[in-house]
């Protein structure tokens, strides 16, 4: 699901084995600063929004990893060949959040 406002955009997957989500926040300039521009260059860089930071959030459930690491180099399996071993499951949880220090300064200034 992708969910665009004013103020950010955050993007959602769900999936048996995985919720993750990422939202970037932003502001825009004032309506009443966009209506002072006299050309179209003007309002059109008026509109480029201010990145305020962003957040990632990821929960991996109940994930087999086998299947990634059934044919890893050296370990004397061909690509592809079954190898007997159980289901490995695994859980994590991760959390990011960032901030960018010159909120002030326009989105294509590097944070």
């Amino acid at each position: 699901m992708l969910e665009l406002t004013r103020d950010h955009a955050t993007l959602k997957l769900k999936a048996p084995a995985l919720d993750a989500a990422a939202t970037v926040r932003t502001q825009l300039p004032p309506y009443e600063l966009q209506k002072t521009a006299k050309t179209q260059a003007e309002a059109t860089a008026m509109r480029e929004p201010r990145i305020l930071g962003s957040s990632v959030h990821a929960d991996v459930r109940n994930l087999d990893v086998m299947p990634l690491l059934k044919s890893l180099p050296g370990d004397g399996v061909a690509p592809g060949q079954q190898v007997g071993l159980e289901p490995a499951r695994m859980q994590a949880r991760l959390s990011c959040l960032s901030v960018c220090p010159r909120a002030a300064a326009p989105a294509r200034t590097p944070c």
